[in-house]
Order: C-alpha cells, then sequence, then structure tokens
C-alpha cells in the first residue's frame, strides 16, 4: 500500500517496477485485473456491530467509507457505507457494510452546504436557497450546540429570531423527557404534520433545527410536505373553505404572552401557504353547517398532508442542520426511541421578504 512507502515517489517507481516485470512475460493482448489506487487516509466513526458479532452493542471506532451513486455527471445520493477495523479495500478483507439512513429530496446539490463548521459556511447563499427553495440543509463536521453560535448563524442570514414565550428565548434546547415535559417536542412521543407557532396572530416565517445527537434507536424522523403540492390535491370548493373560514387558534400555555389567548384566522393564506395544528382549532363561533363544512375541508387536506409527509420521512443524521419556510411547509415527527436524542431550535423571521414570497 502507499502509506508502507515513505514517499509517494517511492510507491510509484515499485508499482512501476512490478508492472514491468509481469509485462515481460505477457502474451500479446494479456490483460491484468488491477486497480491502482492513491491511499486516502480514512476517516473513523463510532459504529455498532450486528448483535450476533456483538452481543453489548458497544460502539467501535472503525473505518468508514461511503459509496455515491453518480451517472452523467449528476449526484443522485448516498449508495451504501463500508466500515471496517483495519484499511479498507474490499469489504471481503472483513467488516460490513451499513445502509444510509439519509435518502432524501434534502440532498440535491441546490439545497446542500457541507463544512468543517458552520462558519465555513457561506450565509448569503443559505439565505438565498431557503428563501427561494423553502428549504436548505448544512452538512458539517462539528454540531452546532452552543445556542449563541446558532443564534449568531441565524442573524447573519440578515433574520431577526422569535421569541417563544415570555420566559424563553428564541432558541429551545429540545431533548425528550419522560416527566414534566415543557412542550409536545419535549416529549419522545410522534407528533403529527403542523406549522410552527400556528397560534401567533402571523407565525414566524422559517425555523432551523440543528441536530446535536440523533436518535441512534432509529427513531425520531423527521417528515415534511409541501403546502402547494397538498392544496393542488383539493377541490376548489374545500380550497375555498380552508382560505376564507376563519377559525380560533388557542395559545398553548407554554407558549404564554399577556393578552394573546386566541387568534382568529383561516388555515390557508394562499395556494401556497398555511398554518396547521387541528388540536388547538376552535370553531365553536361558526352555525352548526358552517363547522360540518369546515371540518370536512380540514380533514381532506390533512390527510393528503399526513400521506405526504409519510412519504418524506429521513433520519437527519448528527451535525446537520435543516432550515424551513413554516408556511410553505408542514413537518411532523415520529415517536423517540433513544431518549439521548438532542436538538436545538430557532424560530425566525427574514425582514423585507419580496412580495411574491407572501402570494
Amino acid at each position: 500500500m502507499e502509506k508502507d512507502f515513505e514517499t509517494k515517489e517511492l510507491f510509484v517507481n515499485a508499482v512501476s517496477e512490478k508492472a514491468e516485470e509481469m509485462l515481460k512475460g505477457a502474451e500479446a493482448g494479456e490483460m491484468y485485473p488491477y486497480v491502482i489506487q492513491t491511499y486516502v487516509k480514512q476517516e473513523r466513526f463510532n459504529v455498532l456491530r450486528a448483535p450476533k458479532d456483538d452481543p453489548s452493542l458497544t460502539p467501535m471506532a472503525w473505518n468508514v467509507v461511503a459509496s455515491f451513486m453518480c451517472l452523467d455527471n449528476e449526484f443522485l445520493g448516498i449508495c451504501t457505507y463500508r466500515s471496517s477495523a483495519d484499511d479498507l479495500v474490499s469489504i471481503s478483507s472483513g467488516g460490513m457494510i451499513l445502509l444510509p439512513a439519509l435518502e432524501l429530496p434534502l440532498a440535491v446539490p441546490n439545497l446542500r452546504f457541507v463544512g468543517d463548521t458552520v462558519r465555513d459556511v457561506q450565509a448569503d447563499k443559505v439565505k438565498s436557497t431557503l428563501i427561494n427553495e423553502g428549504m436548505a440543509l448544512l452538512c458539517l463536521n462539528e454540531a452546532v450546540s452552543d445556542p449563541e453560535e446558532f443564534t449568531k448563524f441565524i442573524k447573519d442570514l440578515g433574520a431577526e429570531p422569535h421569541q417563544h414565550s415570555s420566559d424563553v428565548g428564541g432558541v429551545w434546547s429540545i431533548k425528550p423527557k419522560k416527566k414534566n415535559a415543557i412542550a409536545r417536542s419535549h416529549t419522545s412521543d410522534a407528533f403529527l404534520p403542523h406549522t410552527d407557532a400556528s397560534f401567533e396572530p402571523m407565525p414566524p416565517r422559517f425555523f432551523a433545527l440543528t441536530v446535536i445527537r440523533s436518535d441512534h434507536g432509529v427513531g425520531g424522523f423527521t417528515c415534511f410536505a409541501s403546502v402547494e403540492e397538498a392544496v393542488g390535491m383539493l377541490s376548489a370548493e374545500d380550497y375555498d373553505t380552508l382560505l376564507n373560514t376563519s377559525v380560533h387558534w388557542e395559545r398553548p400555555i407554554e407558549f404564554t404572552k399577556s393578552g394573546m389567548e386566541t387568534t382568529l384566522a383561516p388555515v390557508l393564506f394562499s395556494k401556497y401557504r398555511a398554518r396547521l395544528r387541528g388540536d388547538i382549532i376552535g370553531t365553536d363561533h361558526l352555525s352548526e353547517h358552517d363547522q360540518k363544512k369546515f371540518w370536512g375541508a380540514y380533514n381532506r387536506f390533512y390527510r393528503i398532508l399526513e400521506e405526504l409527509c409519510q412519504k418524506s420521512a429521513v433520519l437527519l443524521p448528527e451535525r446537520t442542520m435543516i432550515l424551513m419556510d413554516n408556511q410553505r411547509f408542514v413537518h411532523a415527527r415520529t415517536s423517540i426511541i433513544d431518549l439521548r436524542r438532542s436538538l436545538l431550535r430557532i424560530r425566525f423571521n427574514i425582514p423585507d421578504l419580496p412580495e411574491k414570497y407572501w402570494l
């Protein structure tokens, strides 16, 4: 192997000498099934071996390399990972195959930003992508785990953090608790498709999640769905009902703000934007006929969004950050298995959005 030689030149010379030796006795047209590759130092990550190989399920620092699917210069996603305790040339030399947890529309190149730290990512390009596409994904080698650093990056986007409540600032630490959870996001339970802070007179336009520790028990999948896509599947009557029927949105106690107990507003802002959270909607002020009409339309809209969310469920890896338009997309989460899962969340607005993004 190249690393066994003091210099790259010595390695090249040794390979050349061996090739010449083989070719001296070769017959015309004879081919040799060999590949010569430059040695690349492989990164080590904590991996778990199968219970039959290691019943203790102790994390082992093994080499991990990935395979990428590409066709005609287009990246089609991550294939499999190979892992081994030794230098990994072929899986037949020992080790194991790992299947990727990330298979994302999020992984398309125009939505993805890569860097060692969040300081290596160009905030202006992230901002432009978030505004234009409604979503951006940061893949980092170092997790954003400090609330101040998280807030600074959001402010670098030209954004204004949203205050959760009178008692809590802009950044929430999200860790599942078995007892005394502040909000449903602090439980291990699944929560259904919704938009954040739907009870606000104007819900914050964006939110960001930074993953410090993912669910190692293969729970806590993030799901999302496009409002525009779901609205396109509604009847004209259901669309009109959700656009023009104002309902009461009750503010949960964990988000108390003096004098702001309820908001009166429709579900849809337009064909592209919505607020959604069925458990806090009140319709007692409507006639029986209008209540029935509203809930029929809402439930049909919700079922479409739920189906779209189920198709998009992904496990966000550690050290990633996802930013999303909180009105153009709804999101959900599956139940959490690993109670050590840890995220930070921030909601925010970007002033002076172009008028076309308010349609």
